[in-house]
C-alpha cells in the first residue's frame, strides 16, 4: 500500500510518504478509559516526546519507512519478521533465562 501512495503522491503532487511503525510508546489513549486517564506503561516504553522527535526526523529525511522502539524490542521485531524460526529458538532461550532469574529472585 506504501508503494502505490508514495508512487502516486510523488508522480502527482511531490509528496513523500513516510510509514511510521511505532513500537511500546508512552501515549494515553481515550479508548482505554476516561479522557485524560494515565495509563500505566512499562518504563522500557519511550516517552511521547521521544517519539515526537524521531517521527519529526523521519519525515524531515524523507525515509519511506520508520520503526521506532527501544532495544531489544525493535531487535526482536525484526528477527521476528524476517527470520521467523530463529525468532522462535530466541524466544524460548529469553523465556527461560527469564523464569531462572524469577525463581532465583
Amino acid at each position: 500500500m506504501r508503494e502505490s501512495l508514495n508512487y502516486s503522491s510523488t508522480l502527482t503532487t511531490g509528496l513523500d510518504i513516510t510509514v511510521i511503525c511505532p513500537g511500546p510508546t508512552n501515549l494515553t489513549s481515550p479508548l482505554r478509559g476516561e479522557l485524560g486517564a494515565t495509563t500505566v506503561w512499562h518504563a522500557d516504553t519511550n516517552p511521547r516526546a521521544r517519539t515526537a522527535e524521531l517521527v519529526a526526523a523521519a519525515v524531515a529525511h524523507r525515509l519511506h519507512e520508520a520503526w521506532i522502539a527501544r532495544q531489544p524490542f525493535l531487535l526482536f521485531a525484526t528477527i521476528a519478521q524476517y527470520a521467523p524460526d530463529t525468532f522462535r529458538r530466541l524466544a524460548s532461550l529469553a523465556a527461560r533465562a527469564w523464569v531462572q532469574a524469577y525463581r532465583s529472585e
